[in-house]
């Protein structure tokens, strides 16, 4: 049989390949992750879309507003946040404080599209970003 044929028996099967090894997964457990990854990863396109609308959040206002705008069947969570905001606060006291703010972080390759018109000559989008924002490690 050919690598083709192969990889198509193997997805017939529902396997999945983990780190270079197949795996066959019971079809109903398949689809419950696949649900349960999909349902995550929409509740973070959630939150990024409120922090687009809004840059900065009191804490307890945006996971309101991320609670009602995510479905039931995912509890969105801090951990999800990781990467995509930063929290101006200590997370110890995350529950404590009802004036806790979060705002939306970039990258980098996100900015440079807004800041090509504004370039003046000799000076780079990079060097703009150097000048004007600060970089924050995940």
């Amino acid at each position: 049989a050919s690598e083709t044929e192969l990889r198509d028996a193997l997805h017939d099967l529902n396997a999945v390949e983990l780190d270079g090894r197949w795996r066959v997964v019971d079809e109903p457990y398949f689809w419950n992750i696949l649900d349960m990854i999909l349902c995550a990863a929409v509740c973070v396109q959630l939150a990024r879309k409120l922090l687009h609308k809004q840059d900065k959040w009191r804490w307890d206002d945006f996971m309101s507003a991320w609670r009602q705008d995510t479905p039931t069947s995912v509890t969105p969570t801090k951990d999800m946040l990781r990467g995509e905001c930063e929290i101006m606060c200590d997370e110890a006291d995350l529950a404590n404080i009802p004036g806790c703010r979060i705002r939306a972080r970039w990258e980098s390759a996100d900015l440079l599209p807004y800041l090509d018109g504004i370039t003046g000559p000799g000076e780079t989008a990079e060097a703009l970003l150097l000048k004007f924002t600060r970089t924050v490690n995940k």
